[in-house]
């Protein structure tokens, strides 16, 4: 290929990606909005976390210890659950305002995302081949199955995500000078007390400042650490004590390191060529003659010195964190967002390494021109929208209708005379009913031997419930043996509607 038809083709890449960028973010923009609208609760843990932001500012419910009713263990640090209500006075609907806060989190995940890229390739290359790259980078993780059916549910995750990329962006692109560098540790600390697991970035910026300049990083990592137990320390005093115990004694699962190799093995396998880029972005900054010569810390340091180097070493360790981070969907009751990180992490190294490919597009050697088109190809398909996105948008631009039966099950719950314990909080939100138990992390606590589930179990047995709605009690994931068996004994089935399953007193059904 000679040197016209590689800018031509060049040029013909960066618009077909910029064009693509367009097209792809309007295409997950219509479907997510019109999800926001759903009136029914599409994850368990939106009504769990509807409720826990309802009650943030309830010093009475807030973080209060499982000793009496209700029985709802807050595993997440406020910042969500802050800003949820603050959005909820311009909407007037808690549910769709968390919602939407995750959605806007999301699209500022793929904006921090695109300007790292943009702030960490050099000014003197095309604007084109930055722009391309940027757009990329910022398009790619809307497009993985995590992402898409995350980032529209009233959770924590996608807000602390963008807190924590927009602090890894900082880092990137500002933080030779150390001014900004505690800037982005503002982020980094903010993305914490959102949700307290977002540790690869802050893990990234301290290893790669250690290595580079310990001084530095000795200063940034303490300024974080003290804000960081500055803000615990308020909380839990707040709180009085209620803060700590419910982030750290309250939130240990039991885990299952078969369950955590078979689910990341297959999110690995699903995600390979995202896996081979974000692998080819990161060695390709490595030249081992030089690192013969000069010895890998030299080679660091001068690469460190070049922005484009410094952003790929940078998002390199925050792409390996994240896998390390993965193992805890080995944690019973997780879900797949402990992926998020990782595939986000590798939107940036793509566009990173798009940049490199663009720039590189001349190279003359059979192989290279070869490996060139090969990389370009997987761009390419990582390009194409999940199958989610896809369904969305071609299910029309109504708002999605209530699951089956929960308006007939509305119905019985806001006519119960007394408590009524639900698997779906929402529900008991929209009946206007007190949240008395949030069952799945009970058990949780009470298999990991962390909980005396006694005083919970006896509340079935003196039938404190005028009405269980279940979907099944004998999921071990929800319940345990003995919240199933107290169950059994005390309460009978006398209705099933849609997925539910209605439970009353058997005293009040003349059946004991």
């Amino acid at each position: 290929m000679n040197l016209p038809d590689a800018a031509q083709c060049r040029r013909g890449v960066c618009i077909f990606i910029l064009g693509a960028a367009f097209a792809l973010t309007l295409l997950f923009l219509v479907t997510e909005i019109r999800l926001l609208r759903t009136p029914s609760q599409r994850d368990y843990g939106e009504g769990h976390v509807l409720w826990l932001t309802r009650q943030i500012l309830d010093p009475g419910s807030a973080y209060k210890p499982l000793d009496s009713p209700p029985y709802v263990v807050n595993p997440y640090t406020p910042l969500y659950m802050l800003t949820a209500r603050l959005v909820n006075k311009f909407t007037g609907d808690l549910l769709m305002a968390g919602r939407a806060l995750s959605l806007v989190s999301t699209f500022g995940i793929g904006l921090a995302l695109a300007a790292t890229v943009l702030a960490s390739t050099p000014r003197r290359a095309p604007l084109l081949w930055r722009a391309a790259s940027a757009a990329a980078a910022g398009v790619l993780p809307l497009l993985t199955d995590t992402v898409s059916g995350w980032c529209s549910l009233m959770r924590v995750d996608m807000l602390a995500l963008f807190l924590m990329y927009a602090g890894l962006g900082v880092y990137i692109a500002m933080g030779k000078r150390e001014r900004w560098q505690h800037v982005a540790g503002v982020f980094l600390v903010l993305a914490l007390f959102t949700k307290e697991t977002m540790l690869s970035a802050p893990l990234a910026c301290l290893t790669f400042g250690l290595l580079v300049d310990r001084r530095r990083a000795i200063r940034f990592g303490a300024g974080a650490a003290l804000l960081l137990a500055a803000g615990a320390m308020s909380a839990n005093t707040v709180t009085h004590g209620g803060f700590l115990t419910h982030i750290v004694t309250y939130n240990r699962n039991p885990f299952s390191w078969k369950i955590a190799a078979e689910v990341v093995y297959s999110h690995l396998r699903t995600s390979w060529a995202a896996v081979a880029i974000a692998a080819a972005a990161f060695l390709a900054i490595w030249n081992s003659v030089a690192i013969g010569r000069l010895g890998w810390k030299r080679v660091l340091e001068r690469r460190a010195a070049s922005p484009y180097g410094r952003a790929v070493f940078l998002a390199g360790l925050n792409c390996a964190f994240p896998t390390g981070l993965m193992a805890t969907a080995g944690k019973m009751g997780t879900n797949y967002n402990h992926f998020l990180a990782w595939d986000i992490s590798t939107g940036l190294l793509s566009g990173l390494f798009l940049y490199r490919l663009l720039a590189t597009w001349t190279v003359r050697r059979d192989y290279g021109r070869a490996a060139a088109w090969v990389y370009a190809v997987l761009l390419f398909g990582l390009l194409l929208p999940s199958t989610d996105l896809l369904h969305g948008f071609t299910s029309g631009l109504d708002a999605p209708e209530s699951s089956p039966g929960d308006d007939e099950v509305l119905q019985f719950i806001r006519q119960s005379p007394g408590p009524v314990f639900s698997e779906n909080l929402l529900l008991l939100t929209q009946a206007d009913q007190p949240v008395t138990v949030e069952p799945a992390t009970l058990t949780y606590l009470a298999l990991a031997g962390n909980w005396d589930e006694q005083p919970y179990v006896a509340l079935f047995a003196r039938q404190y419930f005028s009405l269980i709605v279940a979907y099944d009690i004998h999921s071990d994931q929800i319940y345990t043996p003995a919240v199933t068996s107290a169950i059994e004994s005390d309460y009978a089935l006398r209705r099933r509607i849609g997925p539910y399953s209605l439970y009353y007193p058997r005293a009040n059904m003349g059946l004991r």
